[in-house]
C-alpha cells in the first residue's frame, strides 16, 4: 500500500535526480559565450583561445557573441536574465562583477554576486600603460614627467567606465598628482587604436589588445601596473619604479567564466573541468601568456570564494576613500563630490595657509563653488545677461548697424509701436 509519506519521500527523490540526468545529456544545443567588449580585446581572445577545447570535449558548437555597452554590463545583464540550463555563458572581466556593482548599484539591472554563479578562473592580467610611437616618452619616470609638465592637456583611454583599466589611470592620479583626462571606450582594441591614431594620449589595456600595434610599430608600452615586471615585456619598468610616491602601486584585472544562478552544480563541475583542462594544454597557456593573461587554475568553490573577496576588498577600498574625500571636504570648509573611484585630494591652499584657493580636483575635476580671500568664502557676483533686441530689425538699422528697442504695447488695442 503507498502511502503519503512514501508517495513523498519517492517524489523528492525523483526530482533530486532530475539535475544528474540533465547533467548527463548536457548539452542538447550549441552553447554561446557573450562578451561584454569588442573583437580583438583580451575577454574576446580568452573566450576564443577556449571555445575549441570546450567544442571538443562537450561535443557542441560554441558561439562567442560581443554584446558591447555599458562597460560590460549589457552582456553580464543578459547572461544574468538567461535561463539556467548551462547554455549561455559569460567570459568577464572583473569590472562587470566585482567593481560596477559598487559603483553604479542604482543603475544596474542584475546583482552579480546573487544572479551570476562563478565557473572558472580563466587568468590574471596585469594592464599596461601604451603611448603613440612619436610620443616622447620611453619609460615610467619620463611619463610622469611628461604629464606633470604637460598637466591638463592629456587624456587616457580605457575599455570602459569602473572597469580596472580606469581604475588603474585614476590610481596613477591619485598616487603621483597628475591630472589626466579619462576617455571611455566601447572596448580595448579602439581605444587602444586610438592611441595610435592620436586621438588620446595613452591607453591602460590588455597586452592581448595592444601586441598588435606594438609589433606594427604604431605604439609602445612604457609601464605596466603590477608590482613586479611582466615576463613578456622585460624590459618595460612597472609603474612603482617612476618615483617614490608610487612606490606601492599594483592594480590587476582578471577575466573569467559565469553561468546564470541556478545553473545544476553537476554542469558547473564540468564546465570547471573543461575550462582547467583547456588551460592546462600547453598550446593554449603560451597562447595565453604571449597575450600577457598569467593562467591560474581553480576549482568552481575557490573561483566563488576569490569573487567575493575581490567584491569585498573593493567595497572596502572604496569605502575608505570616500571616508577620506569628507574628512578633506570637512577640512576645507567646502560641499563637493569625490571622484569615481578615488576621492579628491587636498585642495591646495593659499599662500598665508589659511584657505582653498580655487583649484580642480586632479581627479573628478570638480572645484569649489565661491570664491576664497583671507576672510573666508564668499559669494561670487552673480554675470548680468546681456541685453538682446527682440522683435524684426529693420534694413536700415541693419544697414547703419543701430540697435533698435524692443516692441512695446500701443495705446491702441492689438497694435504695438516700435522705435
Amino acid at each position: 500500500m503507498i502511502t503519503r509519506r512514501r508517495f513523498t519521500a519517492s517524489s523528492l527523490a525523483l526530482l533530486a535526480g532530475v539535475p544528474a540526468a540533465r547533467a548527463q545529456t548536457w548539452p542538447d544545443r550549441p552553447i554561446r559565450i557573450l562578451v561584454g567588449y569588442a573583437a580583438g580585446g583580451g575577454v574576446d581572445i580568452v573566450a576564443r583561445l577556449l571555445g575549441e577545447p570546450m567544442k571538443q570535449a562537450l561535443g557542441q558548437t560554441v558561439l562567442v557573441e560581443n554584446r558591447t555597452g555599458a562597460s560590460g554590463m549589457i552582456a553580464a545583464g543578459a547572461v544574468a536574465k538567461a535561463p539556467p540550463d548551462g547554455l549561455t555563458l559569460l567570459m568577464a572581466a572583473s569590472g562587470e562583477v566585482a567593481i560596477n556593482q559598487h559603483l553604479y548599484k542604482d543603475k544596474m539591472a542584475y546583482d552579480p554576486l546573487r544572479e551570476l554563479t562563478p565557473v572558472a578562473l580563466t587568468g590574471i592580467v596585469p594592464c599596461v600603460v601604451v603611448v603613440a610611437a612619436q610620443t616622447p616618452v620611453r619609460n615610467a619616470a619620463e611619463l610622469i614627467a611628461y604629464v606633470r609638465a604637460n598637466r591638463g592637456k592629456l587624456s587616457f583611454s580605457s575599455s570602459g567606465v569602473g572597469n580596472p583599466q580606469q581604475l588603474a589611470g585614476e590610481l596613477m592620479n591619485h598616487m603621483a598628482g597628475t591630472d589626466v583626462l579619462h576617455v571611455p571606450y566601447r572596448g580595448s582594441a579602439p581605444a587602444v587604436t586610438d592611441v595610435a591614431t592620436g586621438a588620446v594620449t595613452m591607453s591602460f589595456s590588455s597586452l592581448a589588445a595592444a601586441l598588435p600595434l606594438m609589433q606594427d610599430g604604431r605604439i609602445r608600452a612604457v609601464a605596466v601596473t603590477s608590482r613586479e615586471r611582466m615576463p613578456q615585456l622585460p624590459d618595460v619598468p612597472t609603474l612603482a619604479e617612476a618615483g617614490p610616491e608610487l612606490k606601492d602601486y599594483e592594480l590587476l584585472n582578471w577575466f573569467g567564466l559565469f553561468a546564470p544562478a541556478g545553473t545544476p552544480e553537476p554542469i558547473v563541475t564540468r564546465l570547471n573541468a573543461v575550462i582547467v583542462a583547456g588551460l592546462s594544454d600547453k598550446s593554449i597557456a603560451e597562447k595565453l601568456e604571449i597575450q600577457g593573461i598569467v593562467p591560474r587554475l581553480m576549482s568552481a568553490p575557490d573561483y566563488r570564494a576569490f569573487v567575493n573577496a575581490e567584491a569585498e576588498k573593493i567595497r572596502r577600498d572604496r569605502a575608505a576613500r570616500q571616508h577620506q574625500a569628507r574628512e578633506l571636504t570637512r577640512t576645507a570648509g567646502v560641499s563637493g563630490s569625490s571622484g569615481v573611484y578615488f576621492s579628491c585630494r587636498p585642495l591646495p591652499r593659499c599662500p598665508a595657509g589659511r584657505f582653498p584657493t580655487p583649484s580642480r580636483c586632479a581627479t573628478c575635476r570638480w572645484h569649489p563653488p565661491t570664491r576664497w580671500s583671507r576672510r573666508g568664502p564668499a559669494r561670487a557676483a552673480p554675470r548680468r545677461r546681456p541685453w538682446r533686441p527682440q522683435g524684426r530689425p529693420r534694413a536700415s538699422d541693419m544697414a547703419r548697424k543701430i540697435r533698435r528697442r524692443p516692441c512695446r504695447p500701443s495705446r491702441r488695442r492689438g497694435a504695438r509701436s516700435c522705435r
